[in-house]
């Protein structure tokens, strides 16, 4: 079979394109339990000496491209990791630098960010302001929940350095959003959570994921499990602590998640809509009221 290129297409993307770049590779400076990709560095055969960051080279060649490929108003670059910011701030500065050089006129380009927080700092947070980053900070909730998993390698908690990055971004007006993993912990907790993110933290966006992972998610991507490993809705074995549970302990079980949603939107939707965006809640309002895209 032969495949031909549509007439139509001129070689640009015409709805912006969403493609979330890992520079560092899996490469991190902590050691959150539950972490899906820390492990993944170790399934991957470097060369001796090869180092898994994206060089220079490569870089420009990527945003070069990755701007080309894009027939929108504004272009938007996501960088993750592992912990993007181990590269440097000199590394981001060239992420910037080779964004101008490449920026088409009348184009705006933005930035996300997403990241740990521990190795943030003044400079840091006043490139990042004056740049109009977008930063994802990864916080879990008060000290106890969020050091129960978000660990250093050393096995102390992060959450005080977290909470000086809080306090970093606020004092250079950075625009950030928090991302929290929902856990066996922070589940029981819905609201405690919440108003810590709402009050203490004062995050204006935020974003819940729930830690869902096989017991063998280490070696084994969920995509290279069998038809007949795959495993229905209602088994026992979905069921985290369950004594044939074939989950982490760590993970959320899916009625303890809806019933964590649930808690946190009759404070959102009584106190703190149009105040405080929740990713989940927006999108459902947004649906119910025949807007969704």
């Amino acid at each position: 079979m032969q495949i031909t290129q549509s007439p139509q297409f001129n070689g640009k993307a015409s709805k912006r394109l969403h493609v979330m770049a890992k520079p560092i590779g899996a490469a991190c400076n902590i050691d959150c339990t539950y972490c899906y990709y820390l492990s993944k560095q170790d399934l991957l055969e470097y060369k001796k000496g090869c180092s898994p960051m994206m060089d220079e080279a490569t870089l420009e060649a990527y945003i070069k491209q990755y701007i080309e490929g894009q027939n929108t108003p504004e272009i938007v670059f996501s960088w993750q990791g592992g912990e993007p910011t181990m590269l440097g701030l000199d590394y981001f500065k060239k992420i910037v630098e080779f964004q101008a050089k490449y920026q088409p006129a009348g184009v705006k380009i933005s930035n996300d960010l997403q990241t740990n927080g521990t190795l943030l700092n003044d400079e840091w947070c006043e490139f990042l302001s004056e740049n109009h980053f977008l930063v994802g900070l990864s916080i879990d909730g008060p000290e106890m929940l969020h050091n129960a998993y978000r660990t250093n390698r050393a096995g102390r908690g992060t959450f005080k350095q977290v909470m000086n990055a809080v306090e970093l971004l606020h004092k250079h007006q950075v625009n950030f959003a928090t991302l929290t993993c929902v856990n066996n912990l922070t589940s029981r907790n819905p609201l405690e959570v919440y108003r810590f993110l709402r009050d203490e933290v004062r995050s204006p966006q935020m974003q819940f994921i729930p830690i869902v992972e096989q017991k063998t998610f280490r070696t084994t991507a969920p995509q290279k499990w069998l038809p007949q490993e795959q495993l229905k809705q209602g088994d026992k074995r979905l069921i985290p602590g369950h004594k044939d549970s074939v989950m982490e302990p760590w993970c959320v079980a899916d009625e303890a998640w809806g019933n964590f949603l649930i808690a946190i939107f009759d404070e959102w939707i009584k106190n703190d809509i149009g105040k405080v965006f929740v990713q989940y809640f927006e999108a459902s309002v947004e649906a119910w009221m025949g807007r969704a895209n």
